[in-house]
């Protein structure tokens, strides 16, 4: 077995059977790919780099293909662990970060923790970014986004309905 990669419903448990590496450990506290390493299992995350690379091939010839993403500022719907394992890697890009979280709390720990802001899902549609990611919450209810805040000049990630 070379390693394992695992559904979102596990990336915030995956510590139970593995030692974080640097990209998983706190403050993201999630991984999603777990791999054998010196006679135990080590988790890292995969993911949050997948996601800043394929976001920074969709806007490199739009935004300029030196570094893309620095200077912009990115909007993250929704705070659990999808959020995490992605914020650290778009921060590296030089992106400014706010999340955007129905609970107010939680949403003023992610700021806090990514050095970012944090606004209430309603404000979305006031608050400049220049990239939207949708991440998949723990929660019954979609959040839908009304089509005609999105901008020509805005690249949207929805990872919303990120398979299982």
């Amino acid at each position: 077995l070379q390693g394992v990669s695992f559904e979102d419903g596990y990336w915030e448990r995956l510590h139970e059977l593995a030692i974080y590496d640097a990209s998983a450990k706190l403050p993201v506290g999630a991984s999603d790919f777990a791999a054998p390493h010196d006679g135990t299992w080590t988790a890292s995350n995969l993911f949050g780099n997948a996601v800043t690379r394929t976001l920074i091939h969709a806007v490199s010839d739009r935004w300029g293909t030196e570094e893309p993403l620095k200077g912009r500022i990115a909007l993250l719907v929704g705070g659990g662990a999808m959020a995490r394992l992605i914020a650290p890697f778009l921060k590296r890009a030089g992106m400014s970060l706010i999340f955007a979280e129905k609970s107010k709390e939680a949403g003023q720990q992610l700021a806090q923790t990514f050095t970012g802001r944090h606004i209430l899902k309603e404000a979305i549609y006031t608050t400049n970014h220049d990239v939207l990611l949708l991440t998949k919450e723990k929660t019954d209810e979609p959040f839908t986004i009304h089509p005609g805040y999105l901008k020509p000049t805005m690249a949207v990630f929805d990872l919303s309905n990120f398979p299982e």
